[in-house]
């Protein structure tokens, strides 16, 4: 069934965007983890969990929304997901390791919430191109606010000598929080036809299938895709600064770090480009294109480690950041698609729960398999992320051919 959306002015799509801000707080603790773990050295081996659990508790979120949202309205559970993303600030003024953790899991529960509403707000709100327009402003603010959260927090600690003082960062939610309450619509056209949907008798309800061979197909590929791709966030520094005799490029940890925020300027700008270049030039191929110069951007960046070139690594950085912004956003708007669009909210949920296991799965998937074939090189998770791209980017633009060819029979 066709759902007409209505248009919207800017002031609710400020609101929309700001979701993506609040997911974003989520990296207060990565520039600190050193901080916490010379204030906390009877812990060390848990101090990086303070970075995935979040994660964890994303992923069961992301998988219960779709029953959640037949009960309560998308805007009270996003509310409610912002209360629960504001349990950061408590490490701010209640010290203590296990505070820590118990907020940061508490606030990973609200930033599930985050992961699935910033893209399906947009997806259910806007037609095609206004989904397109906002899905690319959402991955440059993202982006953006995630540098300057970083970059506060790491100040604050700096400036105070304690990783308490980061935590205030969280105080960013409290104008969010209220901006959302009074300017974002209670529901969307989409939403309430769900929401009667739910209400009717069950022999009643439109009978609406929401997993559909090419549903799964495509979250099986961007599940392997991440199996991959998160190599090269989580193996950068180790191959910048092992020294070359050992395999690495003999660099220092501020190259790593200018490496990183290459990468994230990367989206950003990418975000700005992906509506007005990206889906004009590859149209419905664009997520699996973005998987093409994710490949292409890990040769290059393994060539440059192999050369110490750091000028080619930040060309393939730049490749890398293009392709992860283009397979996230287009799959956010591709993925509905292959279903009723009643259903994009709890899809893009299931999608962002096969991001986040992936990207777990990742540091423990990867490593094996790489070290089964190439041995115990430094390079050997690149090497082993290029064939597996290589494979990734093949299966999705098949899939996004037989999606296309549905669409276009739908239109006919």
């Amino acid at each position: 069934m066709e759902i007409k959306k209505l248009s919207y002015g800017w002031g609710v799509k400020l609101a929309v965007l700001l979701i993506i801000c609040v997911q974003y707080t989520v990296t207060i603790t990565s520039p600190i983890l050193g901080t916490i773990m010379a204030a906390f050295p009877e812990h060390a081996g848990m101090v990086k969990l303070l970075e995935t659990i979040p994660t964890f508790a994303a992923v069961i979120i992301s998988i219960l929304l779709g029953p959640l949202m037949r009960i309560f309205y998308k805007k009270q559970l996003l509310l409610f997901g912002i209360i629960l993303s504001f349990f950061q600030f408590i490490p701010a003024i209640v010290p203590g390791f296990w505070p820590l953790f118990i907020c940061r899991t508490i606030a990973g529960f609200g930033i599930g919430f985050m992961y699935s509403f910033a893209a399906s707000f947009a997806v259910d709100m806007f037609d095609e191109k206004g989904a397109a327009d906002m899905l690319g402003l959402r991955s440059t603010l993202g982006a953006v606010m995630g540098i300057i959260y970083q970059q506060l927090s790491a100040r604050f600690a700096d400036a105070a000598g304690s990783y308490q003082r980061s935590f205030l960062v969280a105080l960013i939610l409290v104008p969010i929080f209220l901006y959302i309450l009074f300017m974002m619509p209670k529901s969307c056209p989409v939403e309430d036809y769900n929401r009667e949907q739910a209400k009717l008798p069950h022999a009643e309800k439109a009978k609406e299938k929401v997993y559909y061979p090419m549903t799964i197909a495509l979250l099986v590929v961007q599940f392997i895709t991440l199996l991959f791709s998160y190599a090269f966030m989580t193996n950068v520094s180790i191959v910048t600064s092992t020294a070359v005799e050992a395999g690495g490029m003999g660099m220092t940890a501020a190259t790593a770090a200018n490496i990183l925020s290459v990468f994230t300027v990367a989206i950003a700008v990418g975000g700005l480009l992906y509506a007005r270049v990206w889906c004009r030039l590859f149209k419905s191929f664009t997520t699996g294109v973005g998987i093409l110069f994710l490949c292409i951007g890990i040769i290059i960046n393994f060539t440059a480690a192999k050369n110490c070139s750091l000028p080619l690594m930040m060309v393939g950085t730049v490749f890398y950041g293009f392709g992860f912004e283009m397979n996230n956003s287009h799959l956010c708007q591709l993925l509905p698609q292959t279903s009723v669009p009643s259903a994009a909210a709890s899809l893009l949920g299931v999608m962002y729960a096969c991001i986040n296991l992936g990207s777990f799965a990742a540091g423990f998937i990867t490593p094996v398999i790489s070290r089964a074939i190439f041995g115990e090189s430094i390079l050997a998770d690149w090497n082993l992320c290029i064939f597996g791209l290589a494979i990734s980017a093949v299966l999705m633009l098949i899939c996004c051919g037989v999606v296309h060819k549905q669409i276009v029979a739908k239109a006919k």
